[in-house]
């Protein structure tokens, strides 16, 4: 039948949409269930029904319904790109974690963010880089979802990338990305200059797991905790630790397995040139 009734409002992002041949709407039948056209350029219209009076946002099209600015996989595609994203505006998702951050160390940009709290739980965030703010985007690395810190050491020397961070639920649905900030890796003089004798601990103080990137030189090195009494609690590394940034992660526990106490904690690098450094954790 003809459309007939109320338009429906559509606010259409192009930088997430990436301005992709779409040119507005039809009209909509004016009951419990409205039907939205969108009508693609030079083709039929394609549509999706939506329970009660919304107000229809559409943000963004799956990477996936696109193949190139001019072409578009199927209707069927597209259908199922605007399903996800209305039922994704109707009943919100994960959301995207904020107050990301990066900053220059001596081996690479530290990125940080807060943690995203969800009914549904988070098992896991998704750090990426790009060349552009509005992206596109490569995944670097998956951490555990109680990882708010991770340490990027292969970013280029002084370059303009942006960084940003996607959560991750138990059922592996994906938040949208945060907003990716800038940052240009400066620290040390050249890639060999900062991979000696470099040691970043991250996060400190820390909860459950904290992260250590040593930087090795090919020698029989020994990563081990030690607590306020200086005995032994857990070697985490003992072995030859070859060239380049290696990362180890301390879980909080001795080396029969069980869990140690809350407190002051020494990590002490043994091998090449030692050092110690001062570890706070906190339940």
């Amino acid at each position: 039948p003809p459309f007939q009734g109320l338009e429906a409002p559509l606010e259409f992002s192009h930088l997430n949409g990436n301005g992709y041949g779409w040119d507005g709407t039809d009209l909509v039948y004016p009951d419990t269930h409205a039907f939205v056209a969108f009508r693609k350029k030079g083709r039929d219209p394609i549509g999706i029904a939506c329970e009660g009076n919304y107000r229809l946002v559409v943000t963004a099209f799956l990477p996936e319904a696109i193949v190139s600015p001019d072409t578009l996989l199927s209707d069927q595609a597209l259908r199922d790109t605007f399903v996800i994203r209305v039922l994704k505006f109707l009943e919100p998702g994960i959301p995207a974690p904020g107050n990301v951050s990066v900053k220059d160390s001596a081996v690479g940009m530290v990125v940080s963010w807060d943690p995203v709290f969800s009914s549904e739980g988070i098992g896991a965030y998704r750090v990426y880089r790009g060349g552009k703010k509005p992206g596109p985007f490569d995944l670097l690395e998956e951490v555990p979802g109680s990882c708010t810190v991770w340490v990027d050491t292969s970013v280029p020397y002084d370059t303009l990338l942006f960084w940003t961070v996607t959560a991750v639920g138990l059922s592996g649905e994906e938040s949208y990305y945060a907003e990716a900030v800038p940052g240009i890796h400066l620290s040390g003089s050249s890639s060999v200059e900062r991979e000696k004798k470099m040691v970043v601990i991250s996060p400190n103080p820390f909860h459950n797991s904290v992260v250590f990137l040593i930087a090795g030189d090919g020698r029989e090195t020994k990563v081990v905790i030690y607590n306020i009494l200086g005995r032994k609690v857990k070697t985490v590394f003992s072995g030859v630790l070859g060239k380049g940034v290696h990362r180890f992660t301390w879980d909080g526990t001795a080396d029969n397995g069980e869990e140690v106490a809350p407190g002051i904690y020494f990590l002490k690098i043994e091998g090449r040139k030692e050092g110690v450094y001062k570890l706070l954790m906190v339940r």
